[in-house]
């Protein structure tokens, strides 16, 4: 197997408009004249809207491509009569010079992701190409053809610089493979135990990923502390919207033919002293995923033995592993590290975020007396203060009903400080709106998932949902109305979805997974460490971003947390990222 060529694919963000800008406007088109300000607004629209679907292309932290799209509403006419239809848009694509086969890279890239994703694949695609720059369009015409698109209809469109294609793919569903997955397995080994033939290899591409689906959920109920999060729903779901730029790297090892143990793993870019390097991680990862780990039945564990072994033995297919949240019982935990430290490599583990947990045992009232006078009391207080406005109810939804229920939840969400806010929230992003809605509308039952809402007087106030899987309740996301934070709505619903998982008993432990805010861990019975694993190469580039991030960082991270001259710190920062932006 090769190594990943030095790239890396991401969405196109808010926060890349000047790149993007700066590089439209050295190479021309129809985006050559949007202003920064102006492609920065459309970005952050379609991220808020749920239609962003442009792709950035970086060699390390430059930008050398980037196609614009997104998912729109317009009219058609049929038959004199007006209908709106939902189709997805190319809108621009920009290369540099210098990089030829960029554009070739993003367009097949983006042509696999609209035939994996189930709510893009029935849409129809339209382009747009510049008008009066033949040789611009010509080009722009062949890397689509060349990417796989097919050119239907041809018209002018209402910009008297743009003319519009309607383009097809061929969605025709693959017939099913019926080879062994044997055949599927890349990079093999082999050996024979106890009248057994055991074969390690990998899968690396989605058809041999499908032929493990009849295996996948069986492995995942059998192995000791898997989550929902490794489940073979889940994180196809994760990988279509959120993972697709990385490159997957299944390790399966097969007995007499049937999968025995997978290590649901991907090689994705990380990028290092202006350079990409291969980075072997989870599935999941970032932190869609808590938890991962190797499926295997206990009676198999050996098995991560040999996994281990195969991992270290092709370092040549990558450069860096990040493994976050690993259980320190783990079996690939301890497997893995003794042979990576023997091997040569430079190890860390990092103590990572606890995850709180409450085990449902006994009644609710003896629950609430454990826990402390302060939890208490609080509770107690911002729940008068809530029927203090009004009447106030928990509202359960039903699974049939989850679509629905995941809009009601946004609509909550939108008016929280979430909803101002980039970085976390189901509406963080364009692609974590979709995968949400895409778990929601296909796979709400088999992933459990349940939502609950806080109303006063009918009016909701505050949400939850979660995905209940093996009786435990994993708690994803929690928000509330900002203006009712002063009455801390959020502990209000916390603890009456305690008192009902309580009273019914229909789950045996509620997980509220790592880096939760204080208001949830102080429910927790228990909690669950974990470490984080950093490997590195014995070479040059290893041995200082082990230094820097392990040793000097936090030094200096605590000095300036001290001095108080941390957010300074970051303001220059990007103040240099966007001067460097700018020179590149």
């Amino acid at each position: 197997m090769t190594m990943p060529a030095p790239y890396r694919m991401e969405w196109l963000l808010p926060i890349h408009a000047l790149k993007a800008a700066l590089l439209a406007a050295r190479h021309g088109g129809p985006g050559a004249s949007i202003s920064i300000s102006a492609l920065r607004r459309r970005l952050k629209a379609n991220e808020k809207s749920g239609v962003n679907l442009s792709i950035g292309l970086f060699r390390a932290d430059r930008l050398v491509g980037f196609l614009l799209a997104q998912v729109e509403t317009g009219g058609a006419s049929a038959d004199g009569t007006l209908i709106k239809e939902r189709f997805v848009s190319i809108n621009d694509l920009r290369v540099r010079t210098s990089e030829r086969d960029a554009a070739r890279k993003l367009l097949a890239r983006f042509a696999t992701m609209l035939l994996e994703r189930d709510d893009l694949r029935p849409l129809p695609i339209r382009a747009r190409l510049p008008v009066g720059r033949t040789s611009q369009a010509e080009r722009f015409e062949a890397e689509l053809l060349a990417a796989g698109f097919r050119v239907t209809t041809r018209r002018a469109a209402e910009s008297a610089v743009l003319a519009e294609l309607a383009l097809s793919l061929d969605v025709t569903p693959p017939a099913p493979d019926v080879r062994p997955i044997l055949s599927m397995l890349k990079d093999t080994e082999q050996w024979h135990h106890d009248g057994h033939k055991i074969v390690i290899g990998v899968i690396d591409d989605m058809s041999g990923w499908r032929q493990l689906e009849p295996y996948w959920n069986a492995l995942a109920q059998q192995t000791p502390g898997a989550k929902v999060f490794q489940t073979y729903e889940y994180l196809h779901e994760w990988w279509v919207h959120l993972g697709w730029s990385a490159q997957l790297y299944i390790i399966v090892a097969l007995r007499d033919g049937v999968p025995a143990a997978i290590a649901p793993m991907q090689i994705d870019a990380s990028q290092w002293l202006r350079r990409e390097q291969p980075c072997l991680k989870y599935l999941g990862e970032p932190p869609e995923s808590d938890r991962p780990t190797v499926l295997v039945a206990p009676a198999d564990a050996p098995l991560v033995d040999r996994i281990a072994d195969y991992i270290v033995k092709r370092s040549q297919v990558w450069e860096r592993m990040s493994l976050d949240e690993q259980s320190s019982d783990g079996h690939l935990f301890l497997s893995l590290v003794p042979r990576l430290r023997e091997a040569g490599f430079h190890v860390s583990c990092v103590e990572g975020p606890a995850d709180p947990i409450v085990e449902i045992q006994g009644g609710w009232n003896g629950y609430l007396a454990s826990r402390t006078r302060g939890v208490r009391k609080n509770f107690k207080r911002r729940a008068k203060q809530l029927q203090e406005l009004g009447a106030v109810l928990l509202e359960a939804s039903h699974e049939s009903s989850a679509g629905a229920a995941l809009e009601r939840y946004l609509e909550v969400e939108a008016a929280s400080w979430k909803g101002r806010l980039t970085i976390v929230g189901v509406s963080q992003s364009a692609a974590h709106l979709s995968f949400y809605r895409e778990l929601a509308r296909g796979w709400a039952a088999p992933l459990g998932m349940r939502f609950r809402f806080l109303t006063v007087d009918g009016h909701t106030i505050a949400a939850t949902f979660g995905l209940c899987w093996q009786r435990t309740l994993y708690s994803c996301h929690v928000t509330h109305d900002d203006q009712y934070a002063m009455h801390s709505p959020g502990v209000v619903l916390t603890a009456l979805e305690l008192e009902e998982a309580f009273n019914q008993q229909d789950v045996a432990v509620i997980d509220f997974l790592s880096g939760v805010l204080h208001n949830k861990g102080s429910w927790a019975t228990a909690t669950l460490p974990c470490f984080n694993v950093h490997v590195d190469r014995d070479d040059w580039r290893g041995r200082h971003f082990q230094r820097y991030h392990y040793r000097f960082k936090p030094l200096i991270k605590h000095a300036l947390e001290r001095l108080r001259l941390l957010e300074r710190y970051r303001e220059l920062r990007d103040w240099f990222d966007n001067w460097r932006a700018r020179r590149d």
